[in-house]
């Protein structure tokens, strides 16, 4: 807890050192005017009481009222500059805070992005985590009114006798111990369940998501899916009840340890009261900080409870923030042209967490402008080698050069401007057509004429004669379209970067037959000028590639063009065959098919 509270503070200094600076001013006098307020109470009425009983002036009575008003009105002061604080910090918080952890993902190593074990720190870094960062240091800095507040008391009981002091002491000591105990079991239990309350939201996405509940209403399985559900929401819903009702024993005890001093509280003052040992303005301001204490108390309770809570959110802002970043390299101003484009050299790798070697040996070279088809298994390593094309992992052993020279030593942002892109699970950006095809090259997205060329050349023509038009449903003039129009889309993204090479996982994935045949021969039209490196499962767009490169077991198994290859009558003619019946010998499809 002290942890997390301290780093609580250190982070929101760093992000909103002003605004964090004068909340802790404003906090520590308003702690300090609790005293201050009893005491003033305290005088006033006995000034008032020494008034009846003509002991005292009425100018006592007015300048102590006077100045009972006057903290009152500092507090009200107090608390309206405290909300324009809190105001301007979240603002100034959540714009910095936020800034720095976008930039931290757009650094950090693709693999963390694939490391199951740092799932719940993407998440949460995902879900705003300013707010219950500012949260944290909001309590803490409560906490500290709290220490300061009960300090004042024990100072102002010890007026009246130092075991008074000294015993509601003892009694917040032990309130905090069991309370302590209790938030512990909660927390573990809720540590524990992270991965049910995880499992929990992926079924309500299935339910909530119109592509999955509308296949799950087709194959009326949506009862089954809201049964696993219940299943699990009853598991955690249960566990949490047994967990709660275990750990409000320690609660209840904390409640009769409040219980047994506020009744001796109350003993000690009326005795001392008939015995005239105290004045009625000491009776009355004790009185009152009996009510203070007891909420000081409780709310010490929460104010740990909730620190403890939320400081997984803490840690996880640290991992993140300390994850290792890839190495900031240069752009090379020499590149020797006269080399192979991409050369692998005995490229070996594995997968981080694994122990199973994916590539083994794999030595291939590509030259410039060549069409390159990958083909093979699930699983044979296809998709790994464009990962490391790309620099997301490094090799455990081997080289992979550009231009003669180690992808080590070269930027991301060279790469970026060597190969277009466009995964199999690529993005759908629910953006303007635009800005869709322009990401690619967002620097000539006023380029009209370049998009919708970049579109015409994938059949979107009715796209490119309103440019400007949303795509998806976040806004109400937004249209939607196919998921075959989507891959297309994604395509003309591709052809709008003007890279040299543009890599394809799986192009006609979401494409049928026919229309997979028409998409062919956009793609010889796109790759008139460039090079490209493709993967695909349906062998009748290799026909394109001027060298295939056939893998399996993570391995080169065969290297060739579709005819020699054919004729070899290897591996990549008995997939080819395979698949035959789908088309004619002109790469046409069957009308029956």
């Amino acid at each position: 807890m002290l942890t997390n509270s301290k780093n609580s503070i250190s982070i929101v200094f760093k992000y909103a050192k002003k605004g964090a600076l004068l909340k802790i001013i404003v906090v520590v006098l308003q702690a300090l005017i609790l005293p201050f307020t009893l005491k003033s109470m305290e005088i006033m009425i006995d000034n008032i009481i020494g008034y009846l009983t003509r002991n005292r002036g009425i100018q006592e009575v007015i300048t102590s009222s006077a100045i009972l008003i006057l903290i009152f009105f500092l507090f009200s002061l107090l608390s309206y500059i405290h909300n324009l604080i809190n105001i301007s910090m979240e603002k100034t918080l959540s714009f910095n805070l936020s800034r720095d952890i976008m930039d931290k993902f757009r650094k950090i190593e693709y693999a963390k992005f694939e490391d199951s074990k740092f799932f719940d720190t993407l998440q949460r870094m995902r879900d705003n985590p300013d707010k219950e960062i500012l949260a944290i240091f909001n309590t803490s800095l409560q906490l500290i009114s709290i220490f300061i507040s009960v300090i004042s008391l024990m100072i102002l009981f010890s007026q009246v006798s130092i075991f008074f002091a000294l015993f509601y002491l003892f009694v917040l000591m032990s309130i905090t111990y069991f309370d302590f105990r209790a938030i512990n079991k909660m927390n573990d239990m809720f540590n524990k369940q992270s991965y049910s309350e995880r499992k929990m939201e992926d079924l309500r996405s299935l339910i909530s998501n119109k592509n999955s509940l509308y296949e799950l209403r087709v194959n009326n399985a949506v009862d089954y899916i809201k049964n696993k559900l219940r299943e699990i929401t009853n598991k955690v819903l249960d566990e949490r009840m047994r967990t709660t009702v275990d750990s409000q024993k320690y609660s209840l005890t904390s409640r009769l340890f409040i219980l047994i001093w506020f009744i001796g509280v109350l003993i000690f003052l009326i005795r001392t009261v008939i015995q005239k040992e105290t004045t009625i303005g000491v009776f009355v301001s004790l009185s009152s900080s009996i009510q203070v204490a007891l909420s000081l108390t409780e709310n010490l309770s929460y104010e740990i409870s909730s620190i403890t809570q939320n400081g997984l959110t803490i840690e996880h802002f640290k991992k993140f923030m300390n994850c290792k970043e890839e190495q900031y390299i240069q752009d090379k101003s020499m590149i020797s042209l006269d080399k192979p484009f991409i050369e692998f050299r005995n490229v070996r790798f594995t997968y981080p967490g694994t122990n199973k070697e994916v590539l083994s040996g794999v030595s291939f070279i590509i030259h410039k402008g060549q069409t390159v088809g990958l083909v093979g298994e699930n699983g044979s390593g296809k998709s790994t080698i464009i990962k490391l094309l790309l620099k997301l992992y490094p090799v455990d052993s081997g080289e992979i050069l550009i231009y003669g020279e180690n992808i080590e030593k070269l930027s991301r942002k060279y790469l970026s401007s060597l190969f277009g892109v466009i995964f199999q699970d690529f993005a759908k950006y629910e953006i303007s057509v635009r800005e869709n095809v322009a990401l690619s090259n967002i620097k000539n997205i006023d380029n009209d004429i370049g998009i919708r060329d970049a579109l015409n050349k994938t059949d979107l023509k009715f796209l490119s004669e309103n440019i400007d038009i949303k795509l998806g449903k976040i806004r109400d003039d937004g249209i939607d379209i196919s998921g075959g129009q989507w891959q297309r889309l994604a395509i003309s993204r591709a052809y709008f970067s003007n890279t040299e090479f543009i890599i394809f996982d799986e192009p006609t994935a979401s494409l049928d037959p026919i229309a997979e045949s028409e998409m062919i021969q956009n793609l010889s039209n796109i790759l008139s000028n460039r090079g490209c490196i493709f993967i695909s499962h349906r062998l009748n767009s290799t026909k394109l590639a001027d060298k295939i490169l056939v893998i399996s077991g993570g391995k080169i198994v065969e290297e060739g063009n579709h005819t020699d290859l054919m004729y070899s009558k290897g591996i990549y003619a008995e997939m080819y065959e395979t698949q035959s019946f789908w088309y004619t010998d002109k790469g046409k499809v069957i009308a029956d098919a």
